[in-house]
C-alpha cells in the first residue's frame, strides 16, 4: 500500500473506531472488542510504516498544495 494512504489510514482509523466505541457504551464486552479491533488495526497500519521509516523515509500526507 502507498505510504501516504497508510499514513492517512493511521489518522482515520481511530476516528472511525471512536463512534463504534461510543455507540457500544451500554454493552461493555462489545465496546471492549471494538476498542481492541480498532487498536489492532491501527497497530498494523503503523507497523507497516516501520520499514519505510527505518530506510530514512518520511511518510506523510499533503493536505494543501501551495
Amino acid at each position: 500500500m502507498n505510504p501516504s494512504y497508510t499514513t492517512l489510514a493511521a489518522v482515520l482509523i481511530p476516528l472511525i473506531g471512536a463512534p463504534f466505541i461510543i455507540l457500544l457504551n451500554k454493552r461493555p464486552n462489545y465496546r471492549e472488542a471494538a476498542t481492541l479491533v480498532t487498536g489492532v488495526i491501527l497497530f498494523l497500519a503503523v507497523l507497516s510504516l516501520v520499514p519505510i521509516v527505518l530506510d530514512g523515509g518520511r511518510p506523510g500526507i499533503e493536505l494543501i498544495k501551495i
